[in-house]
């Protein structure tokens, strides 16, 4: 079976099988001031290197894999036919000390881009364009809800989000790990 609807692909290729879901244990923030990517071929949608400012450093975000999802809704405006995208990335900290609600609060008010991998091995870039926010939180105590439940996300992101892929899987994860360090 083909898994493209395009004429470039052969008829022979054959679906790769997809591992549905995100790893919990790849997720970075950044604010959006402090990092700019490159796009490998304009419109490609695939960022094949990136650069931080003097001292920036990306912060891992490490949820819990029970809720960690990543949504990205295109509405088109009726009058102007303007699309804009609302990307979300939604997570839990199974935390509920001091430390994990000042971790918390200092999303508020930050624009922030973030980049995460899927279990498929694409690492994953939102908010690059127009920048994510804190949307929600909640703190609960049952054992369905305990630690810090949050939200980020956008309702006016210009474009979908795009893949990183500098060269190849290993050195994008590699640069990512290096960038956690000024």
């Amino acid at each position: 079976m083909a898994c493209s609807l395009t004429t470039s692909n052969p008829s022979t290729e054959v679906c790769a099988p997809v591992k549905p879901g995100l790893d919990e244990l790849k997720h970075w923030l950044v604010n959006r001031k402090d990092i700019t990517f490159t796009e490998g071929t304009p419109g490609s949608k695939v960022y094949t290197s990136f650069t931080m400012a003097a001292t920036t450093v990306i912060y891992p975000w490490n949820f819990d894999k029970r809720g960690f999802i990543f949504t990205d809704e295109m509405t088109v405006d009726e009058n102007t036919g303007a699309r804009t995208f609302s990307p979300t990335i939604s997570g839990r900290i199974l935390d509920l000390s001091g430390d994990a609600a000042k971790k918390v609060e200092k999303l508020i008010n930050t624009n922030l881009v973030s980049i995460f991998a899927a279990k498929n091995g694409k690492i994953i870039v939102a908010g690059s364009k127009g920048g994510l926010d804190l949307t929600v939180n909640s703190t609960g105590s049952a054992s369905d809800a305990f630690g810090e439940s949050i939200s980020i996300g956008s309702t006016d992101e210009p474009e979908k989000h795009y893949q990183l892929l500098m060269t190849d899987l290993a050195t994008t994860l590699s640069a990512l790990v290096d960038a956690e360090t000024a």
